[in-house]
């Protein structure tokens, strides 16, 4: 059995008792969300095909999105609408520009292969999003299983940057959700666990989300998640995200320091947090700064935080909490649903 090794930082936050962050052999894991950035996936448009439409996105995500599901699902992305695909080729590469002027080593994970698309049954791949399918929380690397057919064939090109640091290690760990069957399974159906509806707390909390439109995670994948993270040492939190037409927990709250975080008023009821951030600052976002996907925000280290240009008052407020902001155009990338963090899938970060 190997020996469990643990950090000497608390990541300059109070531990809850009891916790203490469990390290890795290898240079993979994220214990926080603010912590030096070393090693990401950045999403990429490239072979994107557009999703064939599946009847619970209705009222889910735009209704231009929708249309287009309707009209071209199936058809590459570049060939439907080429001047859009560019600002996301463009977007895209300003974030990863971004990352490495900072040390940050990036990499941008290869188009789907056709053998990869048939894991959708027909319905759509894209890379655009690569945190859409891992997530690390510590040491523990966890593979997302979709609801949305079209997401699934993302996992193999993002999965490769992971795995030399999987295979290097035998301290850190994989858990893939199991795939659930085709169609539409109910609320209470089959796994649904989407990587986005986690939030790390960085002092041993994690809160995990599911919704009840039927659009992201559900109990079950929830209940799944809370099993292998316990078992690892962290507390782990499940709540049930208000439906306010916009997908997933980190797209609607995000922390960007100790005791600090961005948040959607709409997403929390009376601005009523979960019980791991009572008490914290919070930056409230409205309807249309949280559709700028600004509190989907990205540290590269503790002082410095990527932002949409978007969202120019949360910018500002967060500028005037000492932080230095990066802001850079995402509003494609807004438009197809994902922000900045959707965008970055972390591979590791120090404490």
């Amino acid at each position: 059995m190997t020996e469990t090794s643990y950090s000497q930082s608390t990541g300059g936050i109070a531990l809850i008792p009891g916790y203490r962050h469990k390290l890795s052999s290898a240079p993979i894991g994220e214990w926080n969300l603010w912590g030096r950035l070393r090693e990401v996936v950045v999403g990429t448009p490239e072979g994107t095909l557009i999703p064939k439409f599946e009847s619970f996105l209705e009222n889910a995500v735009d209704p231009q999105l929708v249309d287009l599901m309707k009209n071209h699902g199936g058809k590459l992305l570049k060939d439907v609408l080429p001047e859009y695909y560019a600002t996301l080729q463009e977007e895209s590469a300003a974030l990863a520009k971004v990352f490495e002027s900072h040390g940050v080593k990036t990499h941008i994970p290869r188009p789907v292969t056709p053998e990869e698309v048939a894991y959708s049954f027909g319905f759509g791949a894209s890379n655009l999003f690569p945190c859409d399918v891992f997530w690390c929380v510590g040491r523990n690397v966890i593979e997302s299983s979709w609801r949305k057919m079209y997401v699934r064939p993302t996992r193999w090109a993002v999965r490769e940057h992971y795995l030399p640091y999987l295979d290097a290690s035998s301290s850190a760990y994989l858990h893939a959700c199991p795939m659930p069957s085709p169609g539409e399974g109910p609320l209470s159906g089959d796994y649904y666990f989407e990587c986005s509806d986690i939030l790390i707390v960085g002092d041993g909390n994690v809160i995990l989300a599911y919704d009840t439109s039927n659009s992201s995670s559900n109990p079950r994948g929830c209940e799944w998640a809370r099993r292998i993270l316990e078992a690892d040492g962290f507390k782990v939190t499940v709540i049930e995200l208000a439906h306010t037409g916009i997908i997933h927990l980190y797209a609607v709250i995000c922390i960007i320091g100790p005791g600090v975080a961005i948040a959607y008023e709409g997403a929390f009821p009376g601005r009523k947090l979960p019980e791991p951030l009572k008490g914290w600052d919070v930056i409230w976002c409205d309807e249309a700064e949280a559709k700028a996907t600004a509190p989907c925000a990205v540290n590269i280290d503790r002082k410095t935080v990527l932002l949409p240009r978007a969202a120019p008052r949360v910018c500002e407020a967060v500028s005037q909490l000492g932080f230095d902001v990066i802001d850079i155009e995402f509003a494609a990338h807004a438009q197809a649903g994902g922000g900045i963090r959707c965008t970055t899938g972390v591979i590791y970060r120090e404490i």
